[in-house]
């Protein structure tokens, strides 16, 4: 059994994934399709909704220390490099610039173009390029970084494993979303190569890679990769181990998926379901893998885990309500209200027998939690000009009833134009909502008041003109103007 990747990148074929043709033209950007992917990545995110949206400053990316040279020549870079670290961790973006610049260039006259102590410095310069607004120096510095350090460690060496992260992050911020896939998919290849493909150690990255398929709308490469993870834990561990969990929530979540794609998904040329033409050949799978909503699988791997937790000598109380709750979340999610009520109830008795204070255990059922809730964002126009980054919101309230429902939605304000207004009602109404839960019964809401914040592009606000002064004996004083009354006979 296997899935096909995105069009472009790598085939997931068999559990096996091939490479195809890398390329690193990072300031081109072909897609305006942007993903809230940050969780999923080792790096804190440093994208924003799209090229040119208001977002808040990156964050620093994980980059580590330069280590302690035992040259003394050598160790005079090593501290310039972490100076340069220290600068742009501090907010000061241009300082940083500047100095691992320097640094780089001494580096390159001193010991050639090709040395291995470069690489640090060329990935703290691209760091501050993209905070300073360059992302195609950002690019090319992190294209020279990945070329240094396969070229002194290997094609193939683990060490490239963060540049690839930031590669990622930066194709993502481009709008190159095709490119960041690749990366990812070449990411998984480079750790299954070196450790094979029966090794604990490969399971990380079958977790990174299916999530990223997962959250991109990818969901049947997605379900290969979980599945993959579960038979080779299995093997590992047996069938009680809770190394196992992850794996299984991982192929719940794709069914849900297939259910409820988020934001944008459908747009995205991986959330296709098509078993027709070349793809066919490279997706043996039965036409029942297309169904979409499949209520049963997901289901089994959720109550699998309560299986799971069951087996073992003692497991937190916290844990086990919370595997319950989750199940609970399953039901609700697939319009199963009363099956959902009863696992929330379990997951209540649970914690009261574990000996929770019952005020504690009401507080987690005490306000509606979003268990399916897709917020609209901006489409980016095709046509730029004219247009300047602003900020909207809208203000809206609405209640959620029994069955995790959202109703009497109302907008009570937005600006500065309506943007989102329907699109947002519709999320609310597809939403799903864990209900609130008093004395073991699920109540309707009280009105719940939230709001949305998005980036979008628009024509710049026109300035204010104030109004001239009227020059003396323009106006005729207001008894002049008033039309004499009309005479009564």
């Amino acid at each position: 059994m296997g899935t096909a990747g995105h069009g472009q990148g790598v085939v997931v074929r068999r559990g096996k994934i091939q490479p195809r043709t890398l390329r690193w033209r990072f300031w081109r950007a072909r897609r305006a399709t942007l993903l809230a992917l940050t969780l999923l990545l080792p790096l804190p995110a440093l994208s924003a909704p799209a090229q040119g949206l208001p977002s808040k400053a990156p964050e620093a990316p994980e980059l580590t220390m330069a280590p302690v040279e035992s040259d003394p020549e050598r160790e005079e870079f090593a501290r310039q490099i972490r100076l340069a670290l220290l600068q742009y961790q501090e907010g000061r973006a241009f300082e940083a610039r500047n100095t691992v610049s320097d640094t780089l260039e001494d580096l390159r006259a001193r010991f050639g173009p090709w040395d291995q102590q470069q690489v640090l410095g060329l990935r703290i310069l691209a760091a501050a390029e993209q905070t300073l607004g360059d992302l195609e120096s950002a690019g090319e510095a992190l294209a020279q970084a990945q070329y240094l350090n396969r070229m002194n460690l290997g094609l193939h060496d683990l060490s490239q494993l963060p540049i690839l992260a930031e590669l990622t992050q930066l194709s993502l911020r481009q709008g190159d979303f095709q490119q960041g896939n690749t990366l990812q998919e070449y990411a998984f290849y480079i750790q299954q190569r070196t450790y094979g493909e029966n090794s604990e150690a490969l399971l990380p990255a079958l977790y990174d890679l299916g999530a990223w398929y997962l959250s991109s709308g990818n969901v049947l490469a997605s379900r290969t990769l979980y599945e993959r993870a579960l038979n080779l834990s299995e093997d590992l561990y047996g069938e009680t181990d809770l190394r196992l969990i992850p794996a299984l929530k991982g192929l719940a979540g794709s069914f849900r998926a297939e259910r409820f794609p988020a934001e944008g998904q459908n747009d995205t040329p991986a959330f296709t379901f098509t078993t027709t033409g070349p793809n066919r050949q490279n997706l043996p799978i039965e036409d029942e893998r297309m169904m979409l909503g499949r209520y049963g699988q997901g289901e089994s791997a959720l109550q699998r885990v309560l299986e799971i937790y069951d087996a073992q000598e003692s497991v937190d109380p916290k844990r086990y309500a919370d595997g319950l709750i989750e199940l609970g979340d399953w039901h609700l999610v697939f319009d199963k209200w009363t099956a959902a009520a009863q696992r929330y109830r379990q997951a209540q008795t649970h914690l009261l027998e574990a000996g929770w204070e019952p005020p504690a255990v009401d507080a987690l059922f005490a306000a509606p939690e979003p268990v399916i809730l897709h917020l609209p964002e901006t489409r980016v126009p095709s046509d730029r000009t004219g247009l300047e980054p602003q900020l909207g919101f809208i203000d809206y309230r609405y209640r959620v009833n029994t069955r995790g429902r959202a109703f009497e939605v109302e907008i009570t304000d937005f600006g500065p134009e309506d943007l989102l207004n329907f699109r947002l009602k519709r999320a609310l109404k597809e939403a799903r909502f864990r209900p609130i839960m008093v004395a073991g019964e699920a109540v309707d809401s009280d009105w719940l008041v939230a709001r949305h914040e998005f980036p979008f592009l628009g024509a710049p606000p026109e300035p204010e003109t104030e109004a001239e002064p009227e020059e003396e004996g323009d106006a005729l004083p207001s008894s002049e103007n008033e039309a004499p009354p009309e005479e009564t006979p």
